[in-house]
């Protein structure tokens, strides 16, 4: 009898163990909608995380650096080809070109000192020479005056 009892209690608690599962996995039931077939267009609605990425994606990259000092355009406005987008602090590029142009000042001014100098040897070298010719001036200096002609 005891031996019956004991399989009524194991009996009766895996009975319970069903009934409260079951229970359970009610709540989480997918709930199904059934019609009678008919044709007729579906529509399936899908969602998903993701980003959105343009046709084209251009890249701006200036040939110089610089402040800036005025934006014309805002980020993701379209723009045409020759449209101003943004103004540089020119002052840099003033000086720049200052500069350049007292180098070049500089370097005419060279220019003219040394043709100067040429003139000048070109006069030295030609009185040596007629020295030279009357046999007045040395072989050393006329030597020395033609090298540094």
């Amino acid at each position: 009898m005891k031996k019956w009892l004991i399989i009524g209690g194991v009996i009766v608690v895996v009975a319970i163990l069903i009934v409260v599962n079951l229970q359970k996995q009610k709540g989480n039931a997918t709930e199904v909608e059934m019609e009678s077939i008919e044709k007729r267009e579906l529509t399936e609605i899908v969602s998903a995380s993701g980003t959105i990425q343009p046709k084209i994606s251009v890249d701006i990259s200036s040939d110089i650096t610089g402040k800036i000092v005025e934006v014309f355009v805002n980020e993701g406005d379209r723009v045409s080809e020759g449209e101003l987008l943004l103004r540089v602090d020119p002052t840099q590029f003033r000086e720049s070109v200052r500069s350049a142009e007292a180098q070049y000042e500089s370097a005419r001014a060279r220019f003219r000192e040394s043709e100067a100098r040429l003139e000048q040897a070109e006069l030295e070298w030609a009185r040596i020479q007629a020295f030279h010719d009357k046999g007045d001036v040395s072989e050393r200096d006329y030597e020395s005056e033609r090298m540094s002609y």
